[in-house]
């Protein structure tokens, strides 16, 4: 999440630290101010706020959901976002501690309290459990084979890539290691700009070809004294395309934190796991390993400049994740059958219901079980009927109450192993295919 997209009221926060949501629906913004083109010291960003703010605000729950707001007359409904999200609300005043340092920064909270409006008593989530961006899932539990493999660039290069990009590198082979050694780009002029594109390739991967790439994480560790914004442009950035694979007109922007220095450095990624918004794009990807082994799968990067500011980068790096092609064939398998899942939600739940089979019930006493939470119960029907199945072809909807309430659900399943060349029995394939998952909030 990119701080530097809460806007209040029409106000961006200059710096926002960390946000704490744990509240909800009241949101802790932790910030820090210090004066910058746009106002003269951090008092006066500090002031903004405090002239829409509210010494009291209440809560007040509706029996149909949601909540309504109270707030005291010397403060005001105003509206906030956080990137697409938009919400009503309001805010207390800011709190902060003046010290010997404030006429350079000070750091300070802003408590918002948000109006949510018909809040859900349940949701359902529905195949493909992949694409939610709260869902941890696996389709096995055990019996995978295949690896993962980080490599950093052999080969370096830079390009201005169009006039838009002005501002060059200086000792761009740099980035080839994670070693606190720096390729720099210096915006020398008094005009906001952004870099000349660094293209890492090279990278030496030596995947078997009789694997498939199942997952991509792309990391650069990089420090950049850009403020999150600027006259010239709304809000500071930097981004990646991937080259030789199968998306060669597709950019990402990735995650931008302000850094005054190489000693403040961090990592900015990009990871084919958590695919949200970009989901469409990331299929278009070839799980061909010929393609991430060949010196032509390069990674692209560039950033915005501010004018008299620099980016330093340690290093440009990538992770796959591969599996034999065998195991990953599962066509009417992959987002719906589980061997183990997790849902992160941001309200308690009480009650979970799943519709669905076992994929094999084994004989024995154990047969095929759903586990969420330590509450454990066993499937009466099964759909994939391999040798040794004793259920029949059916569903069913299994109520799992959650003791005590929790955000956090935990699946796991009987055995659930991928594909076997001599065929799957019962006992190796009886995980769980959910056909949807019900939760109910407290």
């Amino acid at each position: 999440m990119a701080y530097g997209e809460w806007v209040i009221n029409g106000i961006i926060p200059q710096w926002i630290e960390s946000v704490d949501w744990s509240n909800y629906p009241q949101v802790t913004l932790n910030c820090a101010a210090s004066p910058d083109e746009f106002i003269a010291s951090a008092r006066d960003e500090i002031k903004q706020f405090m002239d829409v703010a509210c010494a009291s605000i209440n809560q007040i729950p509706l029996l149909n959901g949601g909540n309504d707001l109270q707030i005291t007359s010397d403060g005001e409904i105003i509206s906030l976002s956080e990137g697409d999200t938009e919400w009503q609300g309001a805010i207390y005043y800011p709190q902060f501690a003046e010290d010997s340092f404030s006429d350079s920064i000070i750091q300070w909270s802003l408590v918002l309290e948000l109006l949510v409006t018909n809040l859900p008593s349940n949701i359902t989530y529905v195949p493909d459990y992949r694409v939610y961006p709260n869902i941890d899932y696996n389709l096995w539990n055990g019996n995978e084979v295949g690896g993962a493999a980080t490599k950093w660039p052999q080969t370096v290069a830079q390009s201005s890539a169009g006039a838009a990009r002005n501002v060059s590198w200086s000792n761009p082979d740099n980035i080839g290691a994670d070693d606190n050694v720096y390729a720099s780009s210096y915006n020398n002029s008094g005009t906001p700009g952004w870099t000349y594109v660094l293209k890492a390739s090279n990278f030496g991967f030596n995947i078997p070809t009789d694997m498939v790439i199942k997952r991509v994480v792309v990391k650069v560790r990089y420090a950049n004294n850009s403020k999150i914004r600027s006259p010239a442009f709304k809000q500071a950035s930097h981004r990646i395309s991937l080259k030789g694979i199968g998306a060669d007109s597709l950019n990402y922007p990735i995650n931008y934190v302000q850094n005054s220095s190489p000693s403040t450095r961090r990592d900015a990624w990009w990871d084919t796991a958590y695919p949200t918004k970009n989901l469409a794009k990331i299929k278009t990807f070839s799980s061909n390993p010929s393609l991430y082994n060949s010196p032509n799968f390069t990674i692209w990067y560039w950033a915005t400049l501010d004018r008299w500011k620099t980016c330093w980068v340690d290093s440009i790096r990538v992770s796959l994740y591969f599996e034999p092609a065998a195991q990953a064939v599962e066509p009417d398998s992959i987002g719906t059958e589980i061997g183990s899942m997790t849902i992160v939600e941001e309200r308690e739940v009480k009650l979970v219901e799943v519709t669905g089979s076992a994929c094999n019930i084994p004989s024995g006493p154990d047969g095929a079980w759903l586990e969420i939470n330590g509450n454990r119960q066993k499937w009466h029907y099964s759909h994939n009927h391999n040798t040794g199945d004793t259920g029949t072809t059916g569903e069913e909807t299994l109520s799992f109450t959650v003791e005590p309430p929790s955000n956090v659900l935990e699946f796991s399943t009987s055995t659930h192993y991928p594909y076997q060349v001599a065929g799957n029995t019962a006992e190796d394939n009886s995980g769980s295919r959910l056909k949807k998952v019900r939760v109910i909030y407290v």
